[in-house]
């Protein structure tokens, strides 16, 4: 898949940034360490400038200063200073970040100082964009800084949409944001439309064997998102039908107990490694020892085929019943209780290692499956009960589980569940697809770009090294060169 849309091209204005940081103590207001920085401006909104253009949804790019570079990223780790480097990362920890808001409860996020913020348009147009930082927030080494859409950086999907592809199902609907795209390639996207299955029993009384036979449909459908045709439509909200490409069965054996998954919609792409998908899901145990049955789906150009399933031991673990997630080589298993993930080694599943939450935080398990993040980690919905007086209400919050084991808790804080629900395919040039239905009739896959994209980068020579008794301003400036 190319990262160019062949009928529409721009030239963008070259665009020069620059960034200063001035650290001041919080009491006296003295200037502890000021830091600036010249910034290189990545593809990513090239890239983005092509693909809203041709969806006819610029303002969720344009303007630049307010929109597509309006928001703020800062990290504990250097970035990789490549114009081709867009993708938020996995190997460096978010410290803080800003918005076109004002903010003043959110530990990681800044308030915009609209008083010393302003934007000069016309023949030499800049802009100039001022965050400020409290004592509770971005505490913690900043060693880079790049500018990204107005976005939270919890919720990797953009709302801009660049590819969808429309489903009719009726009363035989089924959720796609439950289902899984398994591949893109070259304008269709192959999608697992349903899962069924039926059961033999074999034996006596107290001595059955259960053969059940699962049976997995792919459906391929017309969904471009790059390559357009004579005759798609400039929104490209196509009502394309899907037909069956593929039909995958399998079997699993349970003595005395039938095998029966359920809700089976739900298969995994390692998108990290060779594209193998997975139907991964726990019985659950609140005690002892739990286990998992893995299905493993592999595949071959665009066909695909099911292994048996098999029954992986999990040795002193306590597994939460359900679908659990796959990343990078890695099953991602929920607890029993909701305070902590293991990572299984898919190569050696002995090899399990348990993370726990910051106390007091537990996985909000209807979401805990939703993205994978490339490099690794993984963007998942966390939730915290809080008590004032005799009331007790429970806030939810977006997270993430960095690969290191690392997890970062974004500080905002909701009463709404619904929070970053969608299940994706990213790729390595920033698109995603997710999944979602209109709650009636309509079942939608969408094609997205990541919202959190490195649209700049700029690696601080002195770090920044700010703690709680200090406050932060960052000043950053973009000129047409």
């Amino acid at each position: 898949m190319n990262d160019k849309i062949p009928a529409l091209r721009f030239d963008h204005k070259p665009i020069r940034g620059h960034i200063t940081f001035e650290l001041f103590d919080a009491k006296t207001k003295e200037l502890i360490q000021k830091v600036e920085k010249e910034n290189m401006v990545t593809n990513a909104i090239k890239t983005m400038l092509q693909a809203y253009a041709a969806t006819n949804q610029m303002e969720n790019v344009m303007p630049l200063a307010t929109v597509g570079l309006g928001g703020l990223l800062m990290f504990d780790d250097e970035l990789t200073e490549d114009v081709n480097n867009v993708i938020f990362p996995m190997g460096a920890h978010l410290v803080g970040y800003g918005m076109q808001d004002v903010n003043t409860e959110n530990t990681l996020r800044g308030s915009k100082n609209v008083a010393e913020s302003l934007v000069k348009l016309g023949e030499n147009g800049r802009s100039v964009t001022v965050w400020d930082f409290g004592t509770s927030q971005a505490n913690g080494t900043i060693k880079s800084v790049a500018l990204t859409r107005n976005a939270n950086p919890f919720r990797p999907l953009s709302n801009g949409v660049v590819a969808r592809a429309n489903y009719y199902r009726g009363s035989d609907r089924y959720i796609y944001d439950s289902n899984s795209v398994l591949a893109y390639e070259d304008g269709y996207i192959y999608v697992v439309h349903s899962i069924t299955s039926s059961s033999e029993r074999t034996g006596t009384y107290g001595d059955y064997t259960y053969t059940r036979t699962y049976s997995m449909t792919i459906c391929k459908t017309y969904c471009p998102m790059q390559n357009y045709k004579v005759g798609d439509q400039p929104t490209n909200s196509l009502a394309t039908e899907n037909s069956v490409h593929q039909v995958l069965t399998w079997t699993q054996v349970g003595h005395n107990t039938d095998p029966d998954l359920g809700n089976r919609e739900q298969v995994r792409v390692d998108f990290e490694q060779d594209g193998t998908a997975y139907v991964i899901w726990s019985p659950g145990n609140s005690s002892g020892s739990g286990e998992i049955w893995v299905t493993k789906i592999t595949r071959d150009g665009l066909e695909w085929s099911a292994e048996d399933t098999k029954i992986i031991a999990m040795t002193g673990c306590q597994c939460l019943n359900g679908y659990h997630a796959v990343v990078d080589g890695h099953f991602m298993v929920v607890s029993y209780d909701l305070h902590s993930i293991y990572r299984v080694d898919i190569k050696n599943p002995v090899d399990i290692r348990q993370i726990v939450l910051p106390e007091g935080y537990y996985v909000y398990n209807s979401n805990f499956w939703r993205t994978a993040a490339l490099g690794g980690g993984l963007f998942f919905t966390a939730y915290t009960n809080r008590t004032v007086g005799i009331q007790t209400v429970t806030y939810y919050c977006n997270a993430i589980l960095y690969p290191d084991y690392t997890v970062v808790l974004d500080g905002a804080f909701s009463s709404n569940i619904r929070i970053a629900r969608h299940v994706s395919l990213p790729f390595a040039n920033g698109y995603l697809f997710g999944g979602g239905d209109d709650g009636y009739s309509t079942q939608y896959v969408y094609g997205r770009y990541a919202s959190n994209y490195l649209g700049t980068i700029a690696n601080l020579a002195t770090p920044i090294v700010k703690n709680a008794s200090q406050t932060l301003k960052v000043t950053y400036t973009l000129t047409d060169a």
